[in-house]
């Protein structure tokens, strides 16, 4: 089978999210490395859609990444904002743990309700999730909430997923101006080449990466 397996996507993700960082921590002129950043936190938005979808304990699933939420808080508030302790911005490992929560509910909602209480209860579901994002502050809050949201309406048409959360990245674009976060269109290229394969199993080592390539880039930052 052609195209990209998952595992080789998640290569895509955290390179583009490295190249991110870098250009935050060590090279804030060089806008070019940000741009290339926007591409991560959709194509990881999708995946974890699809990891929701295959894994066989969703509690499970929310709770390694509530824990690696954890784990990545001082590494994201050291490399990041340059302190310790930052009550005002949490690391992006929270958007996706409460994506999670959010679509549990909406697969709770659709196995057991039907009529007006549906349409009612499933936007009530995403607005929570996207008020506790931005209520505890987390990266990329109700925006990251609605991309996770698209990929989860539209599991079943991988076209129609990842062309709605283009479209609304050039929309977050055009409003506010400026922005690069535009770019993140093309993430739609890798997803779209997604063969829908796994690939080889290294589950960890890419929770491991955020917070390892963080504390490097900080020591980095301190050397140069």
């Amino acid at each position: 089978m052609t195209g990209i397996s998952g595992f080789q996507l998640k290569w895509i993700g955290i390179v583009t999210m490295a190249i991110d960082h870098i250009g935050h921590v060590l090279f804030p002129q060089c806008w070019m490395l940000r741009v290339i950043g926007r591409l991560a936190f959709p194509i990881f938005c999708f995946l974890l859609v699809e990891g929701f979808h295959y894994t066989h304990d969703r509690k499970r699933y929310a709770l390694r990444l509530a824990a690696f939420a954890v784990i990545s808080e001082l590494p994201f508030n050291i490399a990041i904002f340059g302190n310790w302790f930052v009550p005002q911005h949490q690391n992006v490992f929270w958007t996706l743990t409460i994506g999670v929560l959010m679509m549990t509910a909406l697969e709770w909602i659709d196995k057991r309700q039907s009529g007006a209480a549906f349409g009612v209860l499933k936007i009530g579901a995403v607005l929570l999730a996207m008020l506790l994002t931005v209520a505890l502050r987390t990266d990329y809050s109700e925006k990251g909430i609605f991309m996770i949201f698209l990929f989860y309406i539209f599991y079943q048409n991988r076209r129609a997923a990842a062309l709605s959360v283009a479209g609304y990245n050039l929309a977050l674009s055009l409003w506010q101006l400026g922005s690069v976060q535009g770019a993140a269109a093309l993430s739609a290229v890798p997803i779209l080449c997604y063969n829908g394969k796994e690939g080889k199993k290294m589950k960890y080592f890419f929770y491991l990466f955020y917070p390892v390539h963080l504390l490097l880039l900080h020591v980095i930052s301190l050397i140069v």
